[in-house]
This record gives structure tokens, sequence and C-alpha cells, in this order.
């Protein structure tokens, strides 16, 4: 058996391991300038999951995270 861990410490670090759809929606993340808040919010997502992998989090990201995403476009259009 082979185990691999890495540890994702920046936003620029997360967006060169993605790929697809998760490039896009990091894409929209950094145009709203919300590269460390977003950091923030996946750690606490993922902090529960256990041996994830660089496929999980890239899934995570193209998936789960369009929500997260236009409840912050809300608040930057209304400032």
């Amino acid at each position: 058996m082979i185990e691999y861990t890495n540890t994702i410490d920046t936003f620029d670090e997360l967006y060169n391991l993605c790929w697809s759809g998760a490039l896009q929606r990091l894409d929209e993340i950094r145009d709203l300038n919300l590269e460390e808040e977003f950091m923030e919010y996946l750690s606490d997502m993922l902090s529960y999951s256990k041996d994830l992998t660089l496929t999980d989090i890239n899934d995570f990201i193209w998936f789960e995270v369009d929500e997260w995403i236009e409840e912050h476009k809300g608040g930057e259009e209304n400032d």
C-alpha cells in the first residue's frame, strides 16, 4: 500500500492542484477577492473528513460551492 499525505496551505497551491470545473469555481472566487475566506470555508467543511483525496477536494469545489459563491456575490453587490 502507498499512502500519500499533502497539505494545501494557500489558495494558489489549491488552484495549481485542481482541474476542470473546480478551476472555474476557483476563478470565480478569485474574481470576488475571497481567496482567504474560501480557504477558511473549505477547511471548515472538509475538516471532518479523513483520508481525503485530491479528487474529493476537487469534486467538492466543483459541485458543492455554488451556493457559497452566490451568497458572496450577493454580499458584494450590496456593498
